[in-house]
């Protein structure tokens, strides 16, 4: 059963068809490495259909009537094209790209309009996700930022107060060794005196036996010339006679 062709319009406005055509097929992006001789082709999903559709106009009303069109194509915005074939689609004029007017010699002659479009959809985002890399440095941030005030508030205060209780502790052992020290130095000054007063004991019976050895060994000469004194008696006597 043959499709009976539709009445073609833009955003309400009527226009006669000449042909049309349509651009169709699918977004890939192809990756081609270093020594790889087959490229990738990374499919992006259906490409946007284009529409290349030929307007004329003929007759006494054929020049408003391709103004009204004129004036829809230059309106903002989507609109929609009654297709004769695909039938109503939401279009807008391919970027980049402009209408074409062609306008005959004699007047009441045909006048084509050669449009571009291409079909227009809502401004729907792509589905939202969670980025778990983000969170993920997020939470490290955070969590380092916590230790970081945890380190200054808490860990110094404590180290303060242990280097303040080891200092404390170093100087009570350094009294406790002075106190050593002042009763190690009274012990070795007694000690010194006990030495000095053995030394002057052994000492003494030495002295005595050198004076004894003294007079002994005087008495042994004396008994070896007992004469010597008489002798220089009588010379002294005789010299004074």
């Amino acid at each position: 059963m043959t499709t009976p062709l539709r009445p073609a319009s833009f955003k309400g406005i009527p226009f006669r068809v000449k042909e049309t055509d349509m651009e169709v097929g699918r977004r890939t992006v192809l990756h081609e490495y270093a020594y790889r001789d087959i490229p990738y082709a990374e499919d992006l999903g259906r490409a946007a259909r284009g529409f290349t559709v030929q307007a004329f106009f003929f007759g006494e009303t054929g020049p408003d009537d391709a103004d009204a069109l004129i004036d829809a194509l230059e309106s903002p915005g989507a609109g929609l094209l009654v297709h004769p074939w695909r039938g109503s689609i939401m279009v807008i004029l391919q970027p980049q790209s402009k209408a074409r007017v062609r306008y005959p010699q004699a007047v009441g002659g045909m006048i084509t309009i050669d449009i571009p479009f291409i079909e227009s959809g809502d401004n729907v985002e792509p589905n939202a996700g969670d980025d778990t890399d983000a969170q993920l440095e997020s939470a490290a941030d955070d969590a380092q930022a916590e230790a970081d005030s945890d380190f200054e508030t808490s860990w110094l205060d404590d180290i303060a107060g242990y280097a303040d209780e080891a200092a404390k502790a170093v100087e009570d052992i350094c009294t406790c060794l002075e106190s050593y020290f002042d009763a190690y130095d009274a012990a070795m000054a007694k000690v010194d005196r006990i030495i000095h007063d053995v030394q002057r004991i052994i000492n003494a019976p030495l002295s005595v036996i050198s004076r004894i050895q003294s007079r002994i060994q005087t008495l042994v000469g004396k008994l070896d010339n007992p004469f010597s004194g008489i002798s220089t008696g009588a010379s002294c006597s005789r010299a004074r006679c």
